[in-house]
């Protein structure tokens, strides 16, 4: 039998119940817990994570930056696995979702800057709408994911004040079996954080491989992470996340070059499917599984 905790506020009890089962406990560390900016109770939260490192049978990490903070600093007796947060193979075709979204809000931009996923402070919501300022009069940011309704006003508030109303739209959230079609639709995917902490810093966001899943060049924060697969496989621009003139800049040195977004689109998609999708990322997660049952017989 494994145990299989997810992120530190899971270990103590999947910990527990494995040692009084004689069973092994998998250590799944999603974020750099201790290091996020929301959560409470820091100091004793490392105390409990620095004990217990040293009792769990595996440790996986979402990327290889943070494995090497838990090894290093943290006391994890080993490097963690290293499995990051990708979706599985994307075998659908190009949609018009988005696009026809644009249309029923009676908007005329035609090119799509996508920000998907959570839309909170920390992650550059503010500055990529005051970069609009810069970017090509043809396109548009959405915003896809969920939202408080304070936090929506504020930044209706700020795309007013910047003279950009008319290019910023929210879409509700949709469903995850759902979403890549939507993904698929826009034209260049942004991948933005702000450097508040460890965490931010050395973050693993599954929306990076979801652009790249279905082809969308991508804008990204210069963070080790994010530094590691856009440079590597040259899949996109790299900017200064507090710099809303950097972020137009980017975004318009995409948007002018057809030519250069398709050869991105089709690059990122053969990336994905050989190295950033579930299908081989989930090999390694079955591999432990497999070795920690054998150690049980």
């Amino acid at each position: 039998m494994i145990y299989h905790a997810h992120d530190l506020p899971t270990l103590p009890a999947m910990y527990l119940a494995a040692r009084l089962r004689r069973a092994k406990v998998i250590y799944d560390s999603h974020e750099l817990f201790t290091e996020t900016a929301y959560v409470q109770f820091r100091s004793m939260w490392r105390l409990i994570e620095r004990f217990l490192l040293h009792g769990v049978d595996a440790v996986i990490a979402a990327n290889i930056e943070r494995a090497t903070v838990m090894h290093e600093e943290y006391g994890a007796r080993n490097l963690p696995l290293t499995i990051e947060n990708c979706p599985p193979l994307y075998q659908g075709k190009r949609t018009s979702l988005l696009p026809d979204y644009v249309r029923e809000q009676r908007c005329s931009w035609t090119q799509i800057v996508l920000y998907q996923g959570g839309i909170i402070p920390g992650r550059s919501a503010e500055t990529v709408i005051r970069a609009m300022r810069y970017a090509p009069a043809t396109s548009g940011l959405i915003f896809l994911g969920r939202i408080t309704e304070e936090y929506k006003e504020k930044l209706l508030v700020l795309a007013k004040e910047q003279s950009v109303a008319d290019r910023v739209l929210f879409h509700r959230p949709v469903p995850y079996g759902k979403l890549l079609a939507y993904t698929s639709s826009a034209t260049v995917g942004l991948v933005l954080y702000e450097n508040t902490s460890r965490n931010n810093y050395l973050c693993a966001p599954n929306k990076l491989y979801e652009y790249m899943m279905v082809g969308l060049p991508v804008v990204a924060s210069d963070f080790p992470p994010l530094r590691r697969v856009v440079s590597t496989h040259a899949v996109g621009e790299l900017v200064n996340s507090t710099d809303p003139a950097d972020i137009g800049r980017a975004v318009t040195a995409l948007l002018i070059s057809p030519e250069r977004m398709q050869e991105i689109g089709i690059l990122s998609k053969q990336v994905a499917s050989a190295h950033y999708c579930w299908e081989v990322e989930s090999i390694k997660l079955l591999d432990l599984y497999t070795h920690l049952r054998q150690r049980n017989v």
